[in-house]
């Protein structure tokens, strides 16, 4: 958890520190580039806080989503203000869209402080180029004086007011789509470990397997074992994961509560077959495959 939380101050620094920068060079740039680079900045930040929100707070769609928007406002707000309102406000969508896609991902994510850790690596790198091309552009654009232009038509208001308008009712309804799908979402299937042998103890003739379990299910789902060698499975449940959880297991004639931390079964002489079991009523599944 704190290495998620500090995962997500780092976010939000880099951002800030993205549009300081930004600022100083502002002026150089034209404002159609200047737009464009604050767009991407709300994209790539937006989507990689929610990314990590969604693993720190496990699968938790709606703590995700308050956090999520909060960090969006602030970096929308900020980046957009160097021109007019309706860059703060596009920009702003621009973020709850790349939010919802970013959450929307980060569920298929199993939980793991690695999928933490690429997704600050990769945002500082694009912040880095993404900083990088804004002094480039401000050092071959020469800074222009810029001068008082006529108020916008009618008309043109009219049109970017619609515009904004079809824009928000499209990012509204991304966001209801992702509250009406997220219990059919398939939660951390893209990093969990499918199969694996267990690993075998000479010395003790024992054969060790260690499962985690957390919010997407055990991980690896599956493990082989060989028949007629006692076989110690170690159960690893996060410690935010720990709310009175029971294995259960018929084929195997378990039925125990499980504490967050290390949890070990020991199984004597087990034989060929399929054993399958569970965390009681939820729908987390492993299998043991003795051969």
């Amino acid at each position: 958890m704190a290495l998620g939380i500090g995962s997500l101050v780092l976010i939000a620094l880099a951002a800030g520190y993205f549009i300081l920068n930004f600022y100083k060079h502002k002026e150089a740039l034209h404002r159609a580039i200047g737009k464009a680079i604050i767009t991407l900045l709300a994209v790539v930040t937006s989507t990689a806080f929610s990314i990590v929100a969604i693993q720190v707070f496990e699968y938790n769609v709606y703590l995700s989503f308050v956090v999520s928007m909060l960090f969006v406002i602030c970096v929308g707000y900020a980046a957009g203000n160097f021109y007019r309102v309706y860059t703060i406000w596009n920009t702003i969508l621009t973020g709850i869209l790349g939010a919802i896609l970013g959450m929307r991902f980060g569920m298929t994510l199993y939980l793991s402080s690695k999928v933490i850790f690429i997704a600050d690596v990769l945002l500082i790198m694009i912040l880095f180029l993404l900083l990088k091309i804004v002094e480039w552009q401000s050092s071959v654009i020469r800074p222009h004086k810029r001068t008082k232009t006529p108020r916008t038509k009618k008309t043109n208001v009219q049109t970017v007011v619609g515009l904004s308008v079809i824009y928000s009712l499209f990012v509204c309804s991304m966001g209801i789509l992702l509250f009406v799908q997220k219990d059919t979402i398939s939660l951390g299937q893209i990093g969990q470990t499918q199969s694996q042998e267990a690993r075998y103890d000479e010395v003790n003739d024992l054969q060790t397997a260690r499962i985690e379990l957390n919010a997407g299910g055990f991980n690896p789902k599956q493990i082989s074992f060989k028949k007629s060698i006692m076989i110690k499975a170690v159960f690893v449940v996060s410690a935010s994961s720990d709310e009175g959880m029971t294995l259960v297991s018929n084929d195997l004639h378990i039925n125990a509560p499980l504490k967050s931390g290390e949890n070990v079964f020991l199984l004597n002489n087990p034989q060929p077959g399929t054993y399958a079991y569970s965390v009681g009523s939820k729908s987390i599944q492993g299998t043991f495959i003795v051969k």
